[in-house]
């Protein structure tokens, strides 16, 4: 019989089939097409263009499909910043003769991390400020942090308002913990709820409630983890407010709560130890006794003998 085309002489029937696989399998296989952000979130589909990024093209007649997208991709990365971007942008493009060229500079600056969105004025702030009578440069800073988180907008002046209730220095907390936030250093403001929580339920004095309030806003970025050691600990102590002033400077130092709480232990120790004075005590009363009453029996024996 003849051969099978691409067999070569002395070759077995079964072997070209085994050839072919091994050269495919030796074939590189194509590199796999990174996916973008947006691959990532709709897959195959088209992404939705935002709304506001529509009113937005609309209002300033730019009607570049590809520039939307763009900047369509842009704000649905960054959504906490997307009002302040967008107020930013509608201010830069009014009254301008090319806002497609502009627009597509300004989305460049987007794509390389360079663009900064508006400061806006946030209504909530602003009743925040004249509330707790914050200074001018407490409201632009807290406008600044608002301005920059969208999506947290609400958490984020609930909990403000609870930390402003109870903390003394009212306008610096607020500076630093909006700084903090604004610099990645905080991804959410520290819950006065749940600290107190622990001041109620363990009738703290007003003195370990201003110092379990410092730690909350020293320990900002770990404040619920410290609460809940805290909690447990407090369980078994006698004299809880006491025990809160004692691990201050611990806790203030980056300092962690203990497993567990030392003064049963002490206890036990104390009473340990005063259970083994105690029976000491008897022992050496027990040999006193055997001694005087040795010393009897001795005087009463050498009076007999006279």
């Amino acid at each position: 019989p003849g051969m099978m085309p691409g067999m070569m002489p002395g070759m077995m029937p079964g072997m070209l089939n085994l050839l072919q696989q091994q050269q495919a399998a030796a074939k590189p296989k194509p590199a796999e097409e990174k996916k973008d952000f947006l691959n990532l979130k709709f897959g195959d589909r088209e992404p939705v263009i935002d709304r506001d990024v529509k009113a937005f093209m609309a209002k300033h007649g730019i009607e570049d499909d590809a520039l939307c997208k763009r900047l369509n991709e842009e704000i649905t990365k960054h959504r906490d910043t997307k009002e302040s971007v967008l107020t930013k942008l509608d201010e830069l493009l009014d009254d301008m003769g090319d806002p497609a060229g502009y627009l597509e500079m300004k989305v460049e600056e987007m794509e390389n991390g360079e663009f900064v969105g508006k400061t806006l004025e946030v209504p909530e702030v602003d009743a925040l400020a004249k509330e707790w009578n914050l200074t001018h440069e407490a409201k632009i800073k807290l406008n600044e942090m608002v301005s920059n988180r969208g999506t947290k907008k609400g958490s984020d002046i609930v909990r403000l308002e609870k930390i402003l209730e109870m903390t003394q220095q009212k306008s610096e907390t607020a500076i630093n913990l909006a700084q903090q936030i604004l610099d990645g250093k905080l991804e959410d403001l520290p819950d006065m709820g749940e600290a107190e929580d622990v001041m109620k339920k363990f009738k703290l004095d007003d003195e370990a409630r201003r110092k379990l309030v410092q730690v909350v806003l020293q320990r900002a970025d770990d404040s619920s983890r410290v609460l809940g050691r805290l909690e447990v600990y407090l369980e078994s102590a006698r004299k809880p407010s006491d025990a809160v002033r004692t691990m201050f400077g611990r806790l203030m130092a980056g300092g962690d709560v203990p497993d567990e709480h030392k003064e049963k232990e002490d206890k036990k120790d104390k009473d340990d130890d005063r259970d083994r004075s105690r029976d000491r005590g008897r022992r050496d009363r027990d040999r006193g006794r055997g001694r005087s009453r040795s010393r009897s029996r001795g005087r009463r024996s050498r009076s007999r003998r006279r």
